[in-house]
């Protein structure tokens, strides 16, 4: 992985890095993140979803599934809808979405792109679900598929899932495309937990918002 050593980048994302540092300080500092990031960004934000919704795809504005987190509990994770709205199927659900995928409507392909639809999971956060930076979750049905497919991956349950991840700031978002790829994922994500720091955690967060702007190849 390499480090971003210029001095005058660390100090444009010195909100990055208070975010960073509340989060890690128990639940006060949790709440000091994800209250700002949910009075300020996200009723604006739902404001504008819901209206493009309304045009495109209308259903209800939030899209909540199960999770496995820390310990493998379950929780209900928290995404703004980007998909149209069809009856409740678990193993179609579980189907990981593809390039152009025809479930995904106009506005959703974007927020999904540019990761618009993972900001009201600073609830999660909220709520002591997930954290800022950790491991990406999955829906149990591809948590237990890849546990079998995956020696270690269960190492993962060790930390909180969180918002953005190691694996994800290196590239390795969207579809699992073959097993070679679920590994790079594991070591990444493996790394970080037997690596972490908060340096480490500013390295990502600062990663994933340039991947907001310029999204990868891997992101849809």
């Amino acid at each position: 992985m390499t480090l971003i050593t210029d001095p005058l980048f660390y100090l444009c994302a010195l909100p990055a890095v208070v975010m960073l540092g509340l989060s890690k300080g128990g639940f006060a500092g949790i709440g000091m993140v994800s209250t700002p990031m949910m009075a300020l960004i996200l009723p604006p934000l739902c404001g504008w979803v819901w209206l493009c919704q309304r045009r495109q795809a209308p259903g209800p504005l939030f899209h909540t599934r199960e999770r496995c987190g820390r310990r493998g509990h379950e929780f209900p994770m928290l995404k703004f809808r980007t998909m149209r709205t069809v009856a409740p199927d678990a193993p179609a659900e579980a189907r990981q979405a593809v390039h152009e995928d025809a479930r995904v409507f106009p506005l959703g392909r974007f927020m999904r792109r540019h990761s618009l639809d993972e900001f009201p999971q600073f609830w999660n956060v909220l709520l002591g679900h997930m954290s800022v930076v950790g491991p990406r979750p999955y829906m149990p049905l591809l948590e237990g598929e890849f546990a079998r497919q995956t020696r270690g991956h269960r190492g993962r349950r060790l930390v909180k899932p969180g918002i953005t991840g190691l694996a994800q700031s290196m590239g390795y978002r969207g579809q699992v495309l073959h097993e070679e790829m679920l590994r790079r994922r594991l070591q990444w994500d493996l790394h970080y937990i037997s690596h972490w720091s908060f340096w480490l955690d500013l390295q990502i967060t600062l990663r994933t918002l340039l991947q907001i702007v310029r999204p990868p190849p891997t992101a849809h």
